[in-house]
């Protein structure tokens, strides 16, 4: 799979901040790797050195859980919306 760039738009930040932010994570002595998914669960992004394959069978194990945690913040309150989990 082909790592997609991420696209700034008007309220993202610019493309040079992202990578920074990338960076720094990947820097941080805890982290051993990241996935970035988009709102289906497909891999954007992802640290190169995993591999796509350990990328997209992270993507596969997490989104039932991304699904619970945001069914259970809309139970709490059905107006917010989370864009992010971390």
């Amino acid at each position: 799979m082909r790592q997609t760039p991420v696209v700034a738009s008007a309220t993202a930040r610019p493309q040079s901040a992202i990578e920074e932010t990338l960076q720094r994570i990947e820097r941080a002595s805890n982290v051993t790797g990241f996935v970035i998914l988009d709102s289906s669960g497909n891999v954007l992004r992802y640290r190169t050195d995993m591999g796509e394959e350990l990328a997209r069978l992270i993507a596969m194990r997490f989104q039932p859980l991304l699904e619970r945690c945001l069914s259970a913040v809309r139970d709490m309150d059905p107006t917010v919306r989370a864009p992010a989990v971390r």
